[in-house]
């Protein structure tokens, strides 16, 4: 597949590629989406069987790099994939996902080369980074000086920063646990917590926390 450039993304395209793709699936399944509407008329209306709480970078995108289709992955996105426990939005969307859609299993996925993490290593350029940033990055800057014995210790700045991805990614599982136990968010059975890694290198997912 030829690389996208981005000024190719106008309206016009934007549109006529829309219309490519649903063509393309109705030729396929007819039926797709008029199914898929009608689980509106279910009183939950989706029935997602997790949600992912993802990085927004445009190269890592749930529904396809786990070959799922729609319906299936219940997703809230933000940069270096943060659980803040005093974030409105993750806040309700885990309360959201947990209570009202009884999601079977909630997934944090951090990336390799990811830009937040890499603004958030002791020695990044600060100036480039915009001012309502810096409060956000703190929640990772936060993870490396609880292991900045270890962080310290790897000579490779790749490999630091992909190390502080996985961390991260550990703790805000822990994030998620404490706020489904703090806001006293219940469902019907046992609510497993995973952390996942997707390497842009591969395309590979790889496990790193299992809660």
């Amino acid at each position: 597949m030829a690389e996208q450039d981005i000024t190719d993304l106008t309206p016009a395209y934007i549109f006529e590629n829309n219309q490519k793709w649903a063509e393309s699936i109705t030729d396929k399944t007819p039926d797709f989406f008029i199914n898929l509407a009608k689980r509106s008329e279910d009183p939950k209306g989706q029935r997602p069987s997790c949600l992912w709480i993802g990085c927004c970078d445009s190269r890592v995108i749930p529904e396809l790099i786990t070959n799922s289709g729609p319906g299936k992955i219940f997703v809230h996105r933000n940069i270096a994939n943060l659980v803040g426990k005093d974030d409105l939005s993750v806040l309700g969307v885990i309360a959201f996902a947990v209570q009202y859609l009884n999601v079977g299993r909630i997934v944090v996925c951090g990336h390799t080369r990811c830009g937040g993490v890499q603004a958030s290593l002791p020695g990044a350029n600060n100036d480039a980074i915009p001012d309502v940033l810096n409060p956000w990055l703190n929640n990772i800057r936060d993870v490396y000086r609880q292991h900045k014995v270890e962080l310290d210790n790897i000579d490779s700045t790749r490999d630091r920063r992909d190390r502080l991805a996985e961390l991260s990614v550990i703790e805000q599982c822990r994030n998620v646990e404490q706020i489904i136990a703090t806001y006293q968010l219940t469902r019907e059975a046992p609510l497993p917590v995973s952390g996942y890694m997707y390497d842009l290198d591969n395309g590979r997912l790889s496990s790193v926390q299992e809660i």
